[in-house]
């Protein structure tokens, strides 16, 4: 909880700088902005989901080598994709 408190107070002062209020009422460099950060979310999102998926297939056909009782590489533990 408290590292979501601080990266939207960190967000709250950036914000004043991506919404000028000379940019009234498009505001262009923060929408941008917005825009950039979504796509960029969505590529890594894209990534991690691949990577989860490759790492199941290779638990269910044997290849992976497995970890500890309690470790994201152990034989039972399964990615929610």
């Amino acid at each position: 909880m408290g590292i979501t408190l601080t990266i939207t107070d960190m967000a709250g002062v950036v914000v004043g700088q991506l919404y000028p209020s000379k940019d009234k009422p498009k505001y262009y460099l923060g929408n941008a902005w917005a825009l950039g950060t979504l796509v960029v979310a969505i590529i890594l999102f894209t990534l991690v989901n691949r990577v989860y998926k490759r790492r199941n297939a290779q638990k269910n056909s044997g290849q992976s080598r497995l970890g500890e009782e309690w470790d994201d590489r152990a034989e039972d533990f399964i990615y929610l994709t």
